[in-house]
């Protein structure tokens, strides 16, 4: 058996769980876009984006335009 290679099965897993959130209508939704790892050498984090989630902007009523 290899340890080396258990091992770095292991550190592939992601350390972190990205997630897109809005509020709709006094509610928090939130999206899973993606996961994150730490870097091995220094700071920072590498990324995996599962999916793009685009919420839709409502235009309140002093924005909104007039015709």
């Amino acid at each position: 058996m290899n340890t080396q290679n258990n091992q770095s099965t292991e550190d592939k897993r992601p350390t972190h769980t990205l997630y897109a959130s809005q509020t709709i209508d006094g509610k928090e939704v939130k999206v899973r876009v993606g996961v994150a790892w730490k870097h091995k050498k220094g700071d920072g984090l590498n990324i995996a984006l599962d999916n793009l989630v685009a919420f839709a902007n409502k235009k309140s009523d002093d924005t909104a335009e007039t015709e």
